[in-house]
């Protein structure tokens, strides 16, 4: 046998700490606490740095592309979010018209819906 068991992926035992691992790996790790920080923090008229530009004056060369790749997606989000909102708007008036045509029908169906 070439490998030590002893040395291998040790697993909590205890019901407390399996709990605690399982509950660690359910929760969101990816949060935006740089922000809320730089917020916080960050008084006004002080100045900050971003680490994509700081990256494109040591020689990455990207920055531009993801600049642009990151304006056609919010044109192309705010395409997709005026087509919503007229499909709201026609749903809406789709749904009073189908309200109106069924009237005194609705008074019966009343305790169906739920």
């Amino acid at each position: 046998m070439n490998t030590k068991p002893s040395h291998g992926p040790i697993h909590f035992r205890a019901f407390s700490k399996i709990f605690w691992r399982t509950v660690r790996g359910m929760i969101p790790h990816k949060t935006k606490r740089w922000l809320s920080l730089m917020l916080s923090k960050l008084q006004a008229g002080h100045k900050y740095c971003l680490l994509g530009r700081l990256s494109s004056e040591v020689g990455w060369n990207h920055y531009d592309t993801i600049k642009e790749l990151e304006t056609k997606r919010k044109e192309r989000s705010q395409v997709v979010y005026e087509r919503k909102k007229q499909l709201n708007k026609l749903r809406a008036k789709a749904e009073k018209v189908a309200e109106e045509k069924l009237g005194a029908q609705l008074e019966i169906l009343a305790p169906v819906k739920y």
